[in-house]
């Protein structure tokens, strides 16, 4: 621990510029659910839910300042069929996932432009790199889930999507040095 102080206040008096330290944290930003009713191959689904973002006591949580935050991407989303138990992702011919906020525009988060079959959860391979901070200080966001069935979906089924955030904020400001002026 000293030998990282050393390194860090040896290359900090060595310039002249303002130095910060960050972090990346890594932030579970929602779990939701979203219902596909029955429908025919060809058909879209769209399911849309709405969530409360606290970003004020996740920084509190965490003792991280609001104001230091430098940005909120994507980091991954997992999806799962919750039930019935034994249905996998085979209707389904590809799915996107969007956020949306009071006054901002809608943003695609995630997708996959053909979802693999015989799997109960995926994760999609396009992940937004976006950054996410404007819609994470809104009190809501709008998730939807847009996708294309390959087949016909017979039943109900309830997709789980686990959404998880990575946030790098200001962690340490060392502030300006000048030496031998």
């Amino acid at each position: 621990m000293l030998l990282l102080g050393a390194v860090i206040l040896g290359w900090s008096f060595t310039s002249c510029n303002k130095q910060n330290i960050s972090a990346n944290v890594n932030y579970n930003m929602a779990t939701i659910y979203f219902d596909v009713p029955p429908k025919n191959a060809g058909e879209t689904i769209e399911a849309k839910k709405t969530i409360n973002i606290d970003l004020a006591d996740f920084c509190k949580t965490n003792n991280l300042n609001k104001e230091n935050i430098e940005f909120i991407r994507v980091n991954t989303v997992t999806l799962s069929t919750e039930f019935p138990e034994d249905h996998t992702f085979d209707d389904l011919e590809w799915f996107e996932m969007y956020g949306e906020a009071e006054n901002l525009p809608l943003i695609k988060l995630a997708g996959e432009s053909t979802v693999p079959l015989n799997s109960k959860f995926f994760q999609p391979s396009y992940i937004s790199s976006d950054d996410l901070l404007p819609y994470a200080e809104k009190p809501s966001i709008e998730i939807s889930g847009r996708g294309m069935l390959r087949r016909d979906h017979p039943s109900t089924t309830r997709i789980k999507a686990d959404i998880q955030l990575s946030l790098r904020a200001v962690v340490m400001n060392l502030g300006e040095f000048n030496l031998g002026k």
